[in-house]
This record gives C-alpha cells, sequence and structure tokens, in this order.
C-alpha cells in the first residue's frame, strides 16, 4: 500500500501512529517542527527513512513533529504547488497543463496557507481535502490548491483601492494597511490582501505602510506603522473590524451574481446530503460515502470567495 492510498486512513491517528503506520507500509517519513514544514532533522527530506525503530525513536522524541514525507519515487506521492502572489499566479500554467492531460487524475486537493495551520475557506472545500488525504488537516503532509480563481481577488481589492480618494486626501500622510487573517487565507499567501491593496494605492498616489512583521516581505523602509495618519483594512465579509472609528469606503463582491447563486445551491445541496454536518464530522462522513464525496468534488470547482469591505479609520495620536 503506498502513501496515497494510506492518507485517507491516518487523518484522526495521533502523530506518532500515522507516522509509524507510513513506515510500515513502506513509506519513508521524517519528523518536521510541529505544525510547519521545516525539517527537525539534519538533511532533511534527505533523511527520510521506513524504518520502523527510527521512526519510533523520532516521534517518541517529538511526538508533535509534523509528518514529511519526500515527493517522487520514494513516496509514489506527486504534489503540484500552485502559487499565488500579487504580481500573478500559477494557474494559467496548471490549467494548460490540464488541458494537455499532464495534471488530470488527481487524488488530492487542498488548500494551505504556507508556515500556518490550514484553516479551511469553506466547510466543502475541507471535506474535498479530507476525503482525499485526511493527512491534511491532520499533519498538513501535502496539498494541490484548487481551480478557484483568484485572478478575482486582485480586481476585487483594486475596485476597492479606487475608492479610498473619496474617504482619504492623498496627501494626508501614509496610510497602514492591514488584512484580516481570513482573507489572506483565501489569497493563499500571507500578505497579499495587504501586497494588492499597497499597490493599488502606489498607482492612486498614496503613501502606505505595513505592520513591522511584514518587514521581510515589504522592506524596512515600508514597514513603519508609527509613520502612519490613518488605517485601511480588508475584512472579508460584512463586519466591521474590532475597535472604534471605523468607516466603510466601500464593499465588493468578488463573484458574479449567477456564481453567488451556484454557490449557495451547491451549500444547500452539501448541507441536505450530510444531513446538515461540518467540519470533521463532515469529513469523516464524506471518507466513507462515494456519493457525499463525489458531490464534494463537484462543490469544490464553485468559485467560494468571501464579499471583500474595505475600512478607515485614523490614526489617534
Amino acid at each position: 500500500m503506498g502513501a496515497v492510498d494510506l492518507f485517507s486512513g491516518v487523518g484522526w491517528m495521533p502523530l506518532p501512529e500515522a507516522a509509524a503506520r507510513f513506515a510500515a507500509a513502506g513509506v519513508p517519513v521524517f519528523p518536521c517542527v510541529p505544525g510547519e514544514k521545516r525539517p527537525l532533522v539534519r538533511r532533511g527530506f534527505h533523511d527520510a527513512t521506513a524504518n520502523a525503530a527510527q521512526v519510533s525513536e523520532w516521534w517518541s522524541r517529538w511526538p508533535q513533529a509534523n509528518i514529511g514525507i519526500p515527493t517522487g519515487a520514494a513516496s509514489g506521492v506527486e504534489v503540484v504547488d500552485v502559487d499565488v502572489h500579487f504580481t500573478g499566479t500559477g494557474f494559467p500554467a496548471f490549467r494548460a497543463a490540464h488541458r494537455e492531460g499532464l495534471a488530470a487524475g488527481w487524488t488530492a486537493l487542498g488548500l494551505l496557507l504556507a508556515g500556518r495551520p490550514v484553516r479551511w475557506r469553506s466547510r466543502a472545500t475541507a471535506a474535498v481535502a479530507a476525503l482525499a488525504v485526511c493527512a491534511v488537516v491532520a499533519t498538513s503532509v501535502a496539498a494541490v490548491l484548487s481551480d478557484q480563481e483568484p485572478g478575482l481577488l486582485p480586481v476585487a481589492v483594486g475596485r476597492l483601492a479606487a475608492r479610498v480618494p473619496s474617504v482619504v486626501d492623498p496627501d494626508r500622510g501614509p496610510l497602514l494597511v492591514s488584512s484580516d487573517a481570513t482573507a489572506n487565507v483565501v489569497f493563499a499567501s500571507e500578505g497579499f490582501g495587504v501586497a494588492e491593496l499597497v499597490a493599488s494605492l502606489d498607482r492612486l498616489g498614496y503613501r502606505s505602510v505595513v505592520a513591522a512583521d511584514m518587514a521581510s516581505k515589504f522592506g524596512d523602509r515600508r514597514a513603519r506603522p508609527q509613520d502612519a495618519t490613518g488605517e485601511l483594512r480588508v475584512e472579508s465579509g460584512e463586519a466591521a473590524p474590532t475597535g472604534d472609528g471605523w468607516e466603510l469606503v466601500g464593499r465588493v463582491d468578488p463573484l458574479t451574481a449567477s456564481q453567488r447563486r451556484e454557490r449557495a445551491r451547491m451549500d444547500r445541496r452539501v448541507a441536505a446530503a450530510s444531513g446538515g454536518l461540518e467540519g470533521p464530522a463532515l469529513m469523516r462522513r464524506a471518507s466513507t460515502d462515494p456519493a457525499l464525496a463525489d458531490l464534494l468534488r463537484s462543490s469544490a470547482e464553485v468559485p467560494d470567495q468571501p464579499i471583500l469591505s474595505l475600512w478607515y479609520r485614523p490614526t489617534t495620536s
């Protein structure tokens, strides 16, 4: 039994037990930092082994260690990582490969935010990944990004930024730009919502700054929140950010009216077929119910992006 065949059976096991199960099936594994992909062993995936004694020793030393599996011939697992950045995405190339038959027959479909725990955009998408690779949720072993339309999101953020001049004078001073965690997960890259808004503001002649902890992505000169005279924040959904003084700049729906209706229709079908289950319970049901699994795969093909809101408040001195 190969790694792919094992995934659906180990998702709810304790990590040491899951690692031992892979090793017993001849699939090499290696320990990673809990919740991350950084190896705990010196040579990383080169140290991967199916030796039961070694695997037991590793997970006795690090019982919460994430499970790393080398891809390719060593395990039989092939992973396509489709990146999404504010400068562009890998989806056009991925779709081209799919049309040529080079990316068909996928087994796992998932959304991951690199270096952070998985937070699923919707319970339907979560179940699709879980039924195919339960280990994605439990151990973040591997994932292939779903073919949602990420190009909708930069357009939506750009439309929001175009409304800023009606609220804030460009000469007022630097604006601190931020984005809520859910929106960043949807953007599939940490800080992506921030980056797209910064780029849009630059084109409009605004100066912008970001939080100090984003210096590695935006540089020290941009990561100066203390210089801000006001804040702009992207939120997924319609609720205002935490705190006082927020003014709504604008709100956009990345989906068309027909896409939104289809999304709602699919969500109702999933709820009816599963008896209203959600989260882990829905995932477990899908892993043993072929009809529900097929429905969830269809659901994953329907765009599922949140309404985005942009909020502003002046910085208090």
